[in-house]
This record gives structure tokens, C-alpha cells and sequence, in this order.
């Protein structure tokens, strides 16, 4: 897992994580609102093996 800041063309910084090394043709991008962060939320870190297991 890596983790990710990368900033917009108009200057916003963006958490994210990269989850995978391996190349696919799938994405997920989870969106978590103003009311908190990618990195307080554990749902991610949780659901991960379950999600990789089916997508990759």
C-alpha cells in the first residue's frame, strides 16, 4: 500500500491510496465527503482483500 498526495491543476491536494502494484483495467475511487478523510475512515483497509479477490 502507498500512500498518495496528489494536487489538482487548480491546486488541490488529494489523499488517495494505491492499493496495487499489478496493472488492471479496473479502478475504484472512493469519494468520502467533507466530513472526513480518506486515512479515518478504516472501511478501505477492511474491505480491501474482499475487493481485490473479485477485481484483480
Amino acid at each position: 500500500m502507498q500512500k498518495l498526495k496528489i494536487e489538482t491543476q487548480s491546486g488541490t491536494l488529494l489523499d488517495g491510496v494505491l492499493f496495487s502494484q499489478t496493472p488492471s483495467k479496473t479502478v475504484i475511487i472512493a469519494i468520502t465527503g467533507i466530513h472526513g478523510n480518506f486515512y479515518s475512515n478504516p472501511f478501505y483497509l477492511q474491505h480491501w482483500p474482499h475487493i481485490e479477490s473479485k477485481w484483480y
